[in-house]
């Protein structure tokens, strides 16, 4: 069976994705980097012992998110902290494609940036309707 693949929602001549990557802690970039390494070769993403992976429901139905935690030192507090990160984005599981629209970060039960879910909802509608472009992940 082929594997999956992943693709970056691209706009205004913008790699969303790539963009909110590059910004990142190195341990949050490599934890990405081996959540997809995992999901690419996972034949089921919704079995309920895998965790690195959520099919999203209520207003934000029709997204799906990645799920990170991590345990990263905060040199200003001068301990660890829990820290959980969300990139979102489409998930065609008869394609064996995702789609990432966003990325984010959960911290209560807000998100940083705070309208990210609404705005991977906006983007999938663009894509929909014609907007933007799609890039391989790299």
């Amino acid at each position: 069976m082929d594997s999956w693949r992943f693709l970056d929602y691209c706009s205004d001549g913008r790699n969303h994705i790539h963009d909110w990557y590059v910004v990142q802690d190195v341990r949050v970039r490599a934890a990405f980097d081996a959540a997809l390494l995992a999901l690419a070769a996972r034949e089921d993403w919704e079995d309920p012992k895998f965790e690195q992976f959520k099919v999203l429901t209520g207003p934000h139905s029709g997204l799906s998110e990645l799920r990170l935690n991590l345990e990263l030192f905060n040199p200003k507090l001068r301990k660890f902290q829990k820290r959980r990160f969300r990139p979102a984005g489409i998930w065609n599981k008869e394609d064996r494609v995702f789609i990432f629209l966003v990325g984010c970060e959960k911290s209560g039960r807000m998100y940083i940036p705070a309208n990210a879910f609404d705005m991977a909802l906006k983007r999938k509608a663009d894509l929909e309707a014609g907007i933007g472009a799609l890039c391989d992940h790299v």
